[in-house]
């Protein structure tokens, strides 16, 4: 079973013990909109509160890419405070486990039609994809 699919099993199930085992013990996360930079402990407050209760749903949940060492993942995610965003979840990982996490999300307009969601999914990975490749020496650093 590949990394993507345990993390994606530990999310559906919403099993934050088996979520918290495919973390590397020096695991962060920063948060782009705040540059707050999150360890273990920080996340795992933040997070079980929102994957609690009915009001988190994911969905076009896909891998882009993985291998050893990094994992890219890009989904459409329901937030318990309603919004919707176009995800990019890119993990780096480290010893099998995932070692540092950065996202990008844009925000998606429900009422708008399938064309225009699909339009903004592609623009979200091509920013991202662009973003990522111009700090290749932060991408692979450890």
């Amino acid at each position: 079973m590949s990394f993507f699919e345990k993390f994606e099993a530990a999310i559906n199930n919403k099993d934050l013990d088996a979520m918290m085992e495919l973390m590397h013990s020096d695991w962060t996360m920063v948060m782009h909109s705040t540059g707050k930079v999150l360890d273990l402990n920080d996340w795992k407050e933040m997070f079980s509160k929102i994957i609690a209760g009915d009001d988190f749903k994911r969905e076009n949940v896909r891998c882009i890419y993985e291998n050893d060492d990094i994992m890219v993942s890009h989904s459409i995610a329901t937030f318990p405070n309603g919004t919707t965003d176009a995800v990019m979840y890119v993990g780096i990982l480290k010893d099998g486990k995932l070692f540092r996490t950065e996202t990008g999300s844009t925000p998606i307009n429900r009422r708008a039609n399938v064309a225009v969601k699909n339009i903004s999914c592609f623009s979200t990975f091509r920013l991202h994809l662009i973003w990522w490749s111009s700090r290749p020496s932060r991408l692979f650093s450890r």
